[in-house]
């Protein structure tokens, strides 16, 4: 059921050039889904966290495509919170309590482990990555879209 509103809250919360597509979230929520966190209001989905793993230390095009279950590069693919709920702290509760994951996941063992937490994000989120404890890498050189991308990271 989550499923079905993942999509259209992925839809509308890009420009038209950048959101996954259904296939590629529903593959993300099957093969990896040890590493999507979505978070409900009132039984309803209010924002999601999505990733998945790869090899590497590096955000790079064929990083980001797949999934490596066994990989150390946790590749953030989306940090996305449904309208009517922006703007009220949720999104940042929502990434802190996902990194946090993150790291006790590793910390437990069970073959998981999580070297680095790495994403893309455009200039005018840095600051709310920063906030949630992500630091400045540069420029990325993976393009999606038209606007260019900063890679920042969690080692």
């Amino acid at each position: 059921a989550q499923r079905d509103e993942i999509d259209p809250i992925e839809q509308a919360s890009y420009p038209p050039d950048e959101p996954a597509t259904r296939d590629k979230l529903h593959f993300r929520i099957s093969e990896a889904n040890d590493y999507f966190l979505v978070t409900t209001v009132g039984g309803k989905v209010a924002g999601y966290v999505c990733s998945t793993m790869a090899e590497g230390t590096e955000l790079t095009h064929d990083s980001m495509s797949g999934h490596v279950p066994g990989g150390t590069l946790l590749c953030l693919h989306s940090v996305v919170v449904e309208a009517s709920h922006r703007r009220k702290g949720l999104g940042t509760r929502m990434l802190k309590e996902y990194v946090a994951r993150m790291k006790a996941l590793t910390k437990e063992g069970g073959g998981k482990r999580v070297e680095r937490m790495a994403l893309i994000c455009k200039e005018n989120l840095i600051e709310f990555y920063a906030k949630c404890g992500f630091e400045m890498v540069g420029k990325s050189a993976v393009v999606h879209g038209l606007d260019p991308w900063f890679e920042m990271k969690i080692d």
